[in-house]
């Protein structure tokens, strides 16, 4: 079996520990303690798409009604933009 040479990379951001990042998960359901750090997680996507091949990525599980200051759309934003894959 031969490695595919593109790829997509999604992300539910459910897999954050919620004590760093409290608007992920789906409302009315608990959340799951003891996930990644944003730094764990900013560090595992930037290695993946710096390996090459991803033709981009997707991120979900976000709920805005968990973020009233809007700093949780703000981080995902900003660690789009820093783990990004760049065309060229």
């Amino acid at each position: 079996m031969s490695a595919a040479k593109r790829w997509w990379l999604h992300v539910d951001l459910d897999v954050l520990d919620p004590m760093e990042f409290p608007a992920q998960g789906l409302p009315d359901v608990a959340d799951e303690p003891g996930g990644l750090t944003r730094t764990q997680l900013a560090a595992l996507l930037s290695a993946a798409t710096g390996a090459g091949g991803c033709a981009g990525l997707s991120m979900a599980i976000y709920d805005p009604d968990q973020d009233p200051d809007r700093s949780g759309a703000r981080y995902i934003v900003e660690l789009v933009g820093a783990v990004a894959p760049r065309s060229g």
